[in-house]
């Protein structure tokens, strides 16, 4: 292997599942290779017990966030106290989905803040630590607890009535909090915490036309943005003198097309890309909006999927976004799609090897492109014919032939 060039070596080291080869690479000068073999799911225990004590800590990293370190390793940088690279590994380690219930608790009571937050947002932290976590000083880890989507009924009802309002909006965001209990914060003094819960898909229509009239900003915005909010309170939200209000009324899909009427003439930039990209916006304003003096509008517009064909057309050529706008839409027409194929920017390019109503025959040309994303995205195109990604398949390129792997096509 001393003969190897460095990319060789990087790429046996990602890929190698030769349990001899990777102990080898496991002992080479380029930390990148040895941070390889760490991240490598085949790579040998004795490997593993080497670059465990690796003097780079992203090497040690990969370490502890292999699925397959041995246990004893794995207990080992749990009780590695040192310096700041440690606290670092420990975080890491935290949030390994695979480690023992025994390194679980040895976590929970580790000094370092961050390491408990990082445990407190494992999905797979048993009831136990869960629970001790929830007691924890810090409110950072008591609002990870509060976010985690398998924490309990029990403890997510213990958490809605913590001192802290940054943990108790947690409880509110959590998908498994129980509408009793969301009514119950619906009353809570804080407007981060009332916020949260008027963004809810669950709370109730009665909630978010009382919370229509909240002093609060932050909990107008929320019930401007949600589905569910009834027409008359987003209609009565149009004159509401907070942007934020009117950003998140802007997109909302439920919003009237008169009050979008409106908006599209906003001040405020943000409002109007909203309105230009919100599927109820009818063509006229959307014409209106093709000639904005922001071209993140006019990008709107490229990326609505009801704009019509003479506009993505009129809009094909005025700028960089606008040129990405028209390359995502799935309802662009071919004819553009086929222009922008040659654009210099790879980018460009690449969205159109994406875009599911991209011709076969500009497929085949971008198959052919000297960029290895732009043909990465003809790989996954489910649109590419079995020819193409058959040929795709011998591509030098390890992210095409992933790619061509994946492609539903090919299943």
């Amino acid at each position: 292997m001393a003969r190897m060039s460095k990319a060789k070596k990087l790429e046996l080291a990602q890929n190698s599942s030769d349990p001899a080869e990777l102990e080898k690479l496991a002992d080479d000068k380029s930390y990148e290779v040895r941070e390889a073999v760490a991240c490598n799911h085949n790579t040998p225990d004795l490997a593993f017990e080497k670059l465990s004590g690796d003097e780079e800590e992203r090497v040690r990293r990969c370490v502890a966030a292999n699925p397959n370190t041995p246990v004893h390793i794995w207990e080992k940088l749990a009780g590695d106290l040192g310096g700041q690279d440690e606290v670092g590994i420990r975080s890491i380690l935290a949030q390994n989905i695979d480690i023992p219930v025994s390194i679980f608790e040895k976590l929970a009571g580790d000094e370092d803040k961050n390491v408990r937050f990082y445990l407190a947002g494992n999905i797979n932290v048993p009831v136990s630590v869960i629970e001790k976590l929830a007691g924890d000083e810090d409110e950072g880890v008591r609002a990870n607890v509060a976010e985690n989507p398998n924490t309990s009924v029990a403890i997510l009802e213990k958490l809605a009535g913590d001192e802290d309002a940054f943990v108790r909006k947690f409880v509110a965001n959590n998908p498994n909090t129980p509408v009793s209990l969301l009514e119950k914060l619906a009353g809570d003094k804080a407007g981060q915490v009332r916020g949260f819960v008027a963004s809810s898909s669950r709370i109730s229509v009665a909630i978010l036309e009382k919370y229509a009239d909240d002093k609060d900003v932050f909990v107008r915005t929320s019930v401007a943005g949600n589905p569910n909010t009834p027409i008359p309170v987003l209609e009565k939200f149009a004159g509401d003198e907070g942007v934020d209000v009117c950003i998140n009324l802007a997109e909302n899909p439920n919003t009237p097309v008169p009050i979008l009427e409106t908006l599209a003439g906003d001040a405020d930039g943000l409002v109007r890309i909203n309105v230009a990209t919100n599927p109820n916006t009818p063509v006229s304003t959307l014409e209106k909006l093709a000639g904005d003096e922001v071209e993140y509008v006019r990008n709107g517009v490229t990326r609505n999927p009801n704009t019509p064909a003479f506009l993505s057309d009129k809009l094909s050529d005025e700028g960089y976004q606008t040129k990405i706008g028209n390359a995502t839409n799935p309802k662009c027409w071919d004819q553009i799609l086929v222009h922008l194929a040659g654009e210099k920017d790879k980018w460009v390019r690449k969205n159109v090897a994406l875009n599911p109503n991209t011709p076969v025959s500009t497929l085949e040309n971008l198959a052919e492109d000297e960029d290895e994303d732009v043909r990465a995205g003809v790989a996954i195109n489910s649109n590419t014919p079995v020819a193409i990604l058959e040929k795709l398949a011998g591509d030098e390129s390890e992210s095409v032939r992933s790619n061509v792997a994946r492609n539903p096509t090919k299943r």
